[in-house]
């Protein structure tokens, strides 16, 4: 899938020997000792996260980090050994990695719309149009628009169907295979954190917090729990990373039961740890350094 948006290794490299040079990069720790000693941060403190699990950051990211003797945190989704089903986010990457025919897939989109807007209740296509075709954070307006309609604006069921159709009209390959060398598994998890390297939460299923009612969020953050508890992290005062970044006033107060340190958004903005919220901290994306 040469379209799917990743980042290059070699610029990863030179991420991370500029970051070295002009930052001073903290692990977890660090940053824990500092905030509880209420002492004031180095300057230009830098603190590296990286999300979802992939294997990439196991087979790439970390002999890097490993090599520059830089400490970083990872919030893979708990997980039982190698996950076997692709989730649907990266259903959907893949999707418009092989299929750059976005017009095509507006179609789809609409067809389905059309055919299936009196048994959901629908809107015409042409509301959804008005209100989500415009541009994202690095996204030009038609992926934004399908990713957002794939993603969370139509009904769960139809969203569920219109994905696994697509998917399998253009990604020939087996979605157990895939699953299998896409996302880090147990033993690589734990290996991450034997090797001095810090574990957070991300959930099981990658939902949408703030979409969910309360029997599901509590069911989400208490399977993240035990399961950073089964690997051997240090659950008193553990991190949790919102899956889309989202969350709402419900997700913090477990959360808070649950002994949760802090929470990461992805907000873009530099955070301010005198400032901020601890549970509503933002952070930078990789694509915004530039050097």
């Amino acid at each position: 899938m040469p379209n799917l948006k990743v980042l290059k290794v070699n610029k990863f490299k030179q991420q991370i020997r500029y970051l070295k040079k002009n930052y001073n990069i903290l692990s977890f720790e660090e940053i824990k000792f500092y905030i509880k000693n209420k002492l004031s941060f180095p300057k230009n403190s830098y603190w590296l996260t990286f999300d979802d699990g992939y294997i990439d950051h196991y087979k790439n990211v970390f002999p890097i980090l490993k090599k520059n003797k830089v400490s970083a945190s990872f919030f893979p989704l708990a997980t039982k050994g190698n996950r076997k089903k692709l989730l649907d986010v990266n259903k959907i990457q893949m999707i418009l990695a092989s299929c750059t025919n976005y017009e095509y897939l507006m179609d789809e989109l609409k067809l389905s719309i059309i055919l299936n807007q009196k048994k959901f209740n629908l809107p015409n296509y042409s509301y959804f149009k008005r209100k989500y075709y415009n541009s994202g954070s690095f996204d030009k307006n038609e992926v934004a628009f399908i990713k957002r309609l794939l993603q969370f604006v139509l009904p769960e069921k139809l969203r569920r169907d219109l994905i696994k159709n697509l998917f399998n009209k253009f990604i020939k390959i087996d979605e157990k295979k895939i699953a299998k060398n896409f996302y880090m598994s147990e033993k690589q998890i734990k290996k991450l954190l034997k090797s001095g390297m810090h574990i957070g939460g991300h959930g099981i299923d990658h939902i949408r917090l703030s979409s969910a009612n309360n029997k599901q969020q509590l069911k989400e953050i208490s399977k993240t729990f035990n399961f950073l508890k089964h690997i051997g992290v240090d659950i008193n005062d553990w991190v949790m990373c919102y899956p889309y970044g989202e969350f709402n006033e419900k997700t913090k107060k477990i959360l808070k039961s649950k002994g949760c340190f802090m929470g990461l958004t992805v907000k873009r903005k530099v955070a301010n740890i005198q400032k901020d919220n601890f549970y509503e901290l933002p952070r930078l994306d990789t694509n915004d350094i530039k050097f």
